[in-house]
């Protein structure tokens, strides 16, 4: 969003993009798109998030609301079959629990054989994957109202269909390393490989690799929200979230019988969320103040293989919490203006243990952040504004090093509008970002050693125009 990403599964760092499920924050992305089965609306907003929004996302944020029980009883199924044996099943159930509680299931069911086989007759690119997620309602009273949430999801794939279609310049790297394997000097080395590219670069779906390539991933999602109304105007609001997820990633590299490149990944963590709001709403006015926290708890290791052998193990457990409070406030100073100002403290401790080096490095990080706006309603379906926005996202390690927060400031303007008695929908907005110490992720060598590495790149400019119709 506007020029900056999610960069990944790294328990280290934070993604730009906030995502989150029910208003339940999801730090790790792993299974999402199924989520958006059977969703209320899916609503993106952009750009640095100041306040509601405001944990670690400098680029925006992508809020996702599945849908609750309604008060008829029904369901649907839809089957898909294809190509490569394909089975595609998903079907949803709602059944009203009396007047004041429901219950609504949703699964989904995929499995499709793969794209292709390894040298040893292994699918690679297939697909077998299950979901399911289930969401109970209640009005205890007239004042207070519960809702729970829990989603499961399991994928196993066998792995990427990987191959070499060339050779760099000699002496090339999968050359010279083919070539000590082999027992080869490199010249013989790249006749080999040569030969062997000649013979077997006709099929773009063959590989002939022998290192099992493998992509599992399990998730478990809960939330719950409970919304107790203690006036007519005070609302007590609280959300409480917990997923987990556990996954292995193994690939065949340059997918070739030599074995040459063949790295192993693999991680798993816990993350609880809880955050209590205030809310009200006045005729002149209206405000919401929160506090938030989280804490996430896992391990990850990586193990890049050369002739099947470990170049180096990395082993490391990670502890990210994360604590906030923050403040909004809306004033309709007249029938055509408002006016939106906010603030957020956020505090963010991360704590890093080397499992092979036994070293444990521990830092923590903390923002001010706001936000401030101004809106003008030309009419029903016309709406102009101007915003500035802060954002921020925390720092943390590397495996060799660490890196400083990012920090963002936005100047944006635009108009929001419904045209053609809402027919046409016309959004345009420019906007102007400011980063200091923006994080971007680079691959270099370090003491010999090819490492993946989050780094700040200084200050960062991003700009541009945006038209949705």
């Amino acid at each position: 969003i506007r020029g900056q990403r999610q960069r990944g599964a790294g328990l280290r760092v934070d993604n730009s993009v906030g995502v989150y499920l029910d208003n339940i924050n999801i730090p790790r992305t792993f299974g999402l798109s199924n989520a958006l089965l059977d969703v209320q609306r899916l609503e993106v907003l952009r750009g640095p998030q100041g306040t509601l929004y405001g944990r670690n996302t400098t680029g925006g944020a992508i809020s996702m609301l599945t849908m609750d029980p309604t008060e008829e009883l029904g369901g649907s199924l839809k089957v898909e079959g294809g190509d490569y044996d394909l089975l595609r099943a998903t079907g949803i159930f709602n059944l009203p629990l009396g007047d004041r509680a429901g219950l609504r299931l949703v699964g989904n069911l995929s499995q499709r054989d793969g794209y292709g086989e390894d040298a040893l007759g292994r699918d690679l690119m297939d697909n077998d994957s299950q979901y399911i997620r289930g969401v109970f309602t209640a009005d205890i009273t007239d004042e207070l109202s519960f809702r729970l949430s829990g989603a499961h999801y399991e994928n196993d794939t066998g792995g990427q269909i990987n191959g070499i279609i060339g050779l760099a310049e000699f002496p090339s790297l999968v050359a010279f390393v083919g070539g000590l394997q082999a027992g080869l000097n490199p010249i013989q080395a790249t006749e080999v490989f040569e030969e062997y590219i000649a013979a077997h670069k006709s099929d773009p779906y063959e590989a002939h690799g022998t290192f099992e390539g493998v992509s599992d991933v399990e998730t478990n999602h809960w939330s719950m929200a409970v919304d107790w109304a203690l006036s007519d105007s005070l609302s007590f609001v609280s959300y409480t979230g917990y997923n987990n997820f556990d996954r292995k990633n193994n690939f065949d590299q340059e997918g070739t019988p030599f074995e040459i490149v063949s790295p192993v990944f693999f991680s798993d963590a816990d993350f609880f969320s809880q955050e209590f709001q205030l809310q009200s709403a006045h005729d002149t006015i209206d405000w919401v103040a929160g506090i938030y926290y989280s804490k996430e708890e896992g391990n990850e290791g990586q193990e890049p293989r050369i002739f099947g052998n470990p170049l180096f193990s990395a082993y490391t457990d990670a502890e990210n919490t994360s604590a906030a409070l923050y403040g909004q406030a809306n004033w309709h100073f007249s029938e055509f203006w408002t006016l939106t100002a906010g603030a957020r403290y956020t505090e963010d401790k991360r704590e890093v243990k080397n499992l092979v080096t036994d070293v444990k490095q521990s830092e923590t990080f903390t923002e001010p952040t706001g936000l401030l706006s101004i809106q003008y309603m030309a009419s029903e379906a016309v709406m102009f504004y101007a915003k500035a926005a802060t954002g921020y996202r925390a720092g943390g390690f590397n495996a060799v090093s660490e890196f400083d927060s990012e920090t963002g400031l936005e100047l944006e303007l635009g108009v929001k509008s419904d045209l053609f008695e809402d027919r046409v929908r016309l959004n345009v907005a420019a906007f102007h970002t400011d980063y200091d110490d923006i994080q971007r992720g680079v691959t270099k060598f370090v003491d010999g050693t090819l490492l993946s590495l989050t780094e700040n790149a200084a200050e960062a400019t991003i700009q541009g125009i945006e038209v949705e119709s």
